[in-house]
Parts: structure tokens; sequence; C-alpha cells
């Protein structure tokens, strides 16, 4: 990568991997890298107009999603960015209803999740649940997380389920796997993660979910399992090459890649993984 950067996700939109802010030395970044596959080659895009860490990413039909987080100063963020790459333009959106870091950002369809993480009402994690209504401009609430709850990583199956792997209470990191049915308004328990860990990322491809990296306790991790959605099942697969956590994770064609994350310091790292 172009900088080292940590405490982030990256996603992929129109064939290229977007890496937006994150955290470097302890500051919180603007900038957003973008690696091009077909070229392997980096290049930048405009940045974000909020420097951000411990947020959340997501693509949504054309744009990319930033959502919360919080400043280099730890001040939790309510703001949410808009990113649109025809034109390279960052847009804010109506803000969250409170501010919000560690949290988990998901998509249903069209529409954009925001789960559990930490808000500006308590210092402990939220079970809470918003939905992102395009035709209001509003956050309307959902069904909330059955446990408090941030931190986890965060894919869409095939049928449009949005799942959560992992993450941290207040006390431990967690191997309980959640699943949410937007057409019910319901979550449903599922085969629990072979790894507890925080701080992972997933992927969906070619019909599996892959988790990725994540901390369990103080240890970083280089383990990658893969869940099937129609079986309920797990398996572990070729580990890292490097055991990291808070890193950014997308999938384009038939290759995952990893980028950036945490060691104890910011990475640079840009692995790829085929399929």
């Amino acid at each position: 990568m172009p900088r080292a950067r940590r405490f982030f996700d990256a996603a992929e939109l129109g064939g290229q991997i977007y890496a937006p802010g994150g955290d470097l030395n302890d500051v919180a970044l603007q900038a957003v890298d973008v690696f091009d596959p077909s070229q392997g080659s980096w290049h930048t895009a405009s940045g974000l107009s909020v420097a951000r860490r411990h947020h959340g990413v997501a693509v949504s039909s054309d744009s990319l999603w930033v959502v919360g987080g919080m400043n280099t100063f730890g001040t939790l963020l309510d703001s949410v960015e808009r990113y649109l790459p025809g034109a390279d333009t960052w847009t804010m959106q109506t803000a969250l209803p409170e501010p919000r870091a560690f949290l988990m950002v998901g998509v249903t369809g069209d529409q954009v999740h925001v789960l559990g993480g930490v808000d500006s009402s308590s210092p402990v994690m939220t079970a809470s649940h918003y939905v992102y209504d395009a035709t209001s401009s509003t956050w309307v609430p959902r069904a909330s997380l059955p446990g408090t709850r941030g931190d986890a990583a965060t894919a869409t199956g095939p049928d449009g389920t949005l799942y959560l792997f992992g993450g941290r209470n207040d006390f431990m990191s967690l191997d309980t796997v959640d699943a949410y049915d937007p057409q019910t308004d319901s979550w449903s328990n599922r085969a629990p993660l072979p790894t507890a860990r925080s701080h992972a990322r997933a992927v969906y491809l070619g019909g599996r979910i892959y988790v990725v990296g994540g901390l369990a306790g103080s240890s970083q991790l280089d383990t990658v399992e893969i869940y099937d959605p129609s079986t309920d099942m797990w398996e572990t697969t070729t580990p890292l090459p490097t055991a990291r956590s808070g890193l950014g994770l997308a999938a384009q064609g038939n290759h995952i890649y990893a980028v950036g994350g945490n060691d104890g310091n910011a990475l640079d790292l840009l692995d790829e993984g085929g399929v």
C-alpha cells in the first residue's frame, strides 16, 4: 500500500479495491488509497471529509459508504459519507442517531445497516441496529442484536442474509455467529466460529464466506476460516502470511485481497489469495 494503516476496512467497487481512512501512528487518516487489480497498481482517490478510524465501510449499489468511527482525539463520530467513483467525490449523508465507533456496517439489497459498537450514551457495547431509509433520508430502528457487541466481521450471503461473525462484548472475544433476515426483521443463531475473535474481517465469494485474521485476547491471528451458509458448517484453509487484525478485506473476481492491518503497528501489506 502507499501508506500503512489499521482499524479500517476495504471494499470492492467497480473492480477497484478501496481503503478509506484508518489509523497510522495513533492518528486518524483522511486518505483513500485504491488498488486496481487489473493493473497491479495503486492510486489515490479524493480524501474523506472527516479523518476517522474504527469506522464502518460498505458498498451499496454504485457507491461506497463510510460510517461513524472516532477521530485522532478519541471523539466518537456520527458523520456518514458517501463516495461516487465516477465523480471522485464524497458527500455527507444524514448523521447517525448517535455517534459510535467499533461498529459493524453491512448491506442487504440497497439498504445500509449500522449495528452495535460503542455509542456516545455509554462506554459499553450496544445492541442497537439501524437501517438507512433512502426515501426519507433517515435512520430507522430495526431488530436489536441478540447481545451487545462490537468489532465483529460482517458479510452478506447469497440470499440477502446479513451475518455477524465473532467480535467482542465488554468482557471477551466471541465465537458467536448471528444471521439477520431483512424480510422478517429477525435474528437467528448459526454454527459458532471455530476460533473466537474480534477485529477480523469477512467477505463473500463463490457461495462461501471467508473470515480472516483478527484478535484473540492479545494475540494477533493469521487464521482463515470458511463458512458455508448452505450447510451451516466451517472449514479452515491456508492462513494469512502475516498475523494481523483491523485489516481491510475485499474480493474481486475470484481473488481475495487483504490490505494493511495491525500487528502492534500499522501495516502496509497487500496479500492476494486465489479461490
